[in-house]
């Protein structure tokens, strides 16, 4: 993945990063005086990964329409291999949000500071 620096006037981008750790990052190596940041974080990949996973859920989408509409779609011609073929696409996209760090949480660390007594 590609790295930015985040100073507007110098916006280099890099699949290297230095090694002079600060705070957020590293330092730019061009311009000195930015802080070199993720192009595109996992939290956006993670938002990415459920928007495809919305738009290939075929069943849902059907599920929510009209009886008449339902009908309609599930008489149309190539019906069954369209329905084949976003449930392959679905399968892809939840094996992707299966490895994702994000489709996880971790309750036993959310509830860590409350004590039971």
């Amino acid at each position: 993945s590609y790295f930015v620096c985040d100073d507007v006037t110098c916006a280099h981008r890099s699949r290297r990063l230095t090694f002079k750790p600060i705070n957020d990052g590293t330092v730019c190596s061009v311009c000195h005086q930015g802080t070199m940041k993720r192009e595109y974080s996992a939290k956006m990949l993670y938002d990415q990964q459920c928007f495809f996973k919305s738009v290939f859920d075929l069943r849902t989408a059907v599920e929510k329409t009209k009886h008449e509409e339902k009908r309609k779609l599930q008489t149309y011609p190539n019906y069954a291999s369209l329905n084949q073929m976003y449930e392959r696409l679905l399968e892809v996209c939840d094996q992707f949000l299966a490895e994702n760090a994000y489709n996880e949480i971790n309750l036993s660390h959310i509830f860590a500071p409350m004590k039971i007594f």
